[in-house]
């Protein structure tokens, strides 16, 4: 992950560009961030699954808190986390981060300054609304935001830039990873429209209806009225009816084909949750083999997922923080409960080899550190004995040992 505004892209330009002048300079004006992050979104908001494997990552990357330290000292109060929880709550500013993040790939950030100029929050700007002006080597010259027929603009230096992977088209713009998604979730959208209507149609997929040729409009209309009160739902499947002025009824389709679209929904299910690295166990799904292997699942959710994750989030919150205070960096508590037990187990096989001390476990647990004796020295606990006090036999030489045989 990088910041923009601190480093040059020495490529060439590509895909359509629109003129813009700036200082007496030409640019290229890039506007597709607009366009397709706001695809992204809208399939964001119509889809499931894509919601919820969003706000399974905002909702676990830094549950546990976080802990602000100036060297080694912890800060308890401190202007910065005042800073970082303005407003709603830091867990809002966390959330839209990741949000954006995994949607658009692009975050951008604004600092939320007082009338001495000061900084007193942040507010995350919408990808939708930001457009980049950059030459031909990428070089980011501004910002400029659009939003309800407003325009403003930002100089490089007071807007933040993060981005993970890079666009390989547009160096200055991260590569969503719902670009790949789009015509499954659009797939899925359809399908679930088709399951609607196979069961509003009277659950028949396709069906002719013949009137009589007297009819006048009114009575074509009170006829179609009568069908569709009769056979309209899955409720009313099956039913029976006669009504004047039908003179026939034709199935074209006697099968049910259409509900196949549920297979192909399960297959959008499997390609959402691997494109977003998050097991569909976590989703709530579960099926013979995922239900048995769900543990191993989550902890490689964990691990894969999150974890990079929240190193991710650290990096762009430390950032943030570099500019009110370089001696000042926050870390994510980690407790995750799924491998507590076994970090607890293979630490507790490390201080029995004289690896690790006391205090350095209690340390990586975030546990106080003993004023005890012993508790910063490596010990073997088969003997109680510090480490350099273990006696050693003296090495023999294997020539000198073969010659008394």
């Amino acid at each position: 992950m990088e910041l923009f505004g601190r480093k040059f892209f020495e490529t060439k330009a590509v895909g359509e560009k629109q003129g813009y002048s700036y200082n007496g300079a030409t640019f290229g004006y890039d506007s597709n961030l607009s366009t397709t992050t706001a695809i992204y979104y809208s399939l964001y908001r119509s889809n499931t699954d894509l919601r919820r494997c969003i706000e399974e990552l905002y909702q676990t990357v830094g549950k546990d808190w976080y802990n602000l330290n100036e060297g080694e000292n912890e800060l308890k109060n401190s202007s910065i986390n005042d800073i970082l929880n303005y407003g709603d709550w830091f867990g809002t500013l966390k959330s839209v981060i990741i949000r954006d993040l995994e949607i658009a790939w692009n975050v951008f950030i604004l600092p939320i300054e007082n009338w001495a100029g000061a900084t007193i929050g942040y507010q995350v700007l919408d990808p939708r609304t930001i457009r980049i002006v950059a030459n031909c080597y990428w070089e980011v010259i501004k910002y400029i935001q659009t939003r309800g027929g407003k325009t403003k603009s930002f100089d490089v230096n007071e807007l933040y830039h993060f981005k993970d992977a890079p666009d390989p088209d547009n160096e200055v713009l991260g590569i969503s990873k719902v670009e790949t998604l789009v015509y499954d979730i659009m797939t899925d959208k359809e399908s679930w429209r088709s399951n609607y209507a196979f069961f509003k149609n009277n659950a028949i997929p396709s069906t002719l209806i013949t009137l009589e040729n007297n009819l006048s409009d009114n009575e074509i209309k009170s006829a179609l009225k009568v069908l569709k009160a009769q056979f309209s739902w899955g409720a009313n499947k099956h039913k029976i009816s006669a009504a004047w002025g039908i003179k026939d009824v034709k199935q074209l389709s006697a099968n049910m084909t259409d509900m196949q679209f549920t297979a192909l929904r399960g297959f959008t299910t499997e390609r959402i949750c691997s494109s977003m690295w998050v097991p569909k166990t976590i989703l709530g799904y579960s099926d013979g083999v995922n239900y048995s292997t769900s543990d191993n699942q989550y902890r490689k959710y964990i691990e894969n997922t999150v974890r990079p994750l929240q190193s991710q989030l650290e990096y762009i919150l430390n950032t943030l923080i570099y500019d009110l205070n370089p001696k000042v960096t926050l870390t994510f508590l980690d407790l995750n409960e799924f491998d507590f037990s076994q970090k607890i187990t293979d630490y507790g096989s490390l201080l029995d080899r004289g690896v690790v001390t006391v205090n350095e476990i209690r340390t990586e647990f975030w546990l106080e550190k003993f004023d005890t004796e012993n508790a910063d020295a490596n010990i073997i606990k088969q003997w109680y004995e510090l480490l350099e006090d273990v006696w050693v036999n003296e090495l023999t030489d294997l020539d000198t040992e073969n010659a008394n045989k």
